[in-house]
């Protein structure tokens, strides 16, 4: 399970995730069994000057053929122009390498009902000599076309989780929001990711899925890019 957040103020954008990677699978009798198989995924995707003003975080199914989406990387960027990209236009290139990746997957028994079937993207960043930054959504493969969310100066809050308590969550850190918009990227970071620890040590002893290993958090402004505030992997 993934319990990740993408939040936007007038400062820049912040990406946070927890590090567990669970594996779900459902057998005959539609029974769903989970396994925490790694406590070290990092779901932040970075990326090479001149792109790294850019990041992707990503939640829901982690692999394409047993391939984590890390592992794509070094041939995702051979594939991108030597320029820097808009981060619409990065967007769409990171869609469409995945979608033909899932194309030509061999496993042709994804079943969309189930959430973890599907592989979530947030991409944010900022345009070259551009105030506010940007964010865009789209999942692999069914909504293949980035959504651009919450443009120009307005703030968000976005919060994904592979599991049953989504809803849950969004409205217990619902209240918080409305200070977000006056704080810098440093201090929505360390929010973001006492959310997540504080989610984490509430997991019962005998809940199948579970969140855990180091919060990740990252921020992206437009004067420094991207900066990780803590690898912890």
């Amino acid at each position: 399970m993934s319990l990740v957040f993408v939040i936007k103020n007038l400062a820049g954008l912040v990406l946070a995730a927890d590090s567990a990677l669970t594996c779900a699978e459902v057998d005959i009798h539609g029974e769903i069994s989970y396994q925490t198989v790694s406590i070290k995924d990092n779901k932040i995707l970075s990326f090479a000057n001149p792109q790294n003003f850019t990041a992707a975080l990503t939640c829901g199914k982690a692999d394409i053929d047993g391939k984590l989406q890390g592992e794509y990387l070094i041939e995702f960027e051979k594939k991108l122009p030597r320029k820097r990209l808009k981060v619409k236009e990065f967007a769409a290139e990171l869609s469409a390498f995945f979608m033909a990746e899932w194309d030509r997957s061999a496993d042709k028994t994804h079943q969309l009902e189930l959430p973890w079937k599907r592989m979530l993207f947030y991409v944010a960043g900022f345009d070259k000599n551009e105030t506010y930054g940007c964010l865009y959504r789209f999942s692999i493969p069914d909504t293949a076309d980035p959504q651009e969310l919450s443009p120009g100066h307005e703030a968000g809050v976005f919060a994904a989780i592979a599991g049953l308590r989504q809803k849950d969550i969004k409205l217990r850190f619902k209240k918080e929001q409305d200070r977000i918009l006056s704080m810098s990227v440093r201090e929505v970071a360390d929010l973001a990711r006492s959310w997540i620890e504080t989610i984490i040590d509430e997991q019962g002893a005998d809940e199948d899925v579970k969140l855990g290993g180091p919060v990740i958090a990252c921020t992206i402004t437009a004067r420094d890019g991207l900066d990780c505030l803590n690898s912890g992997l």
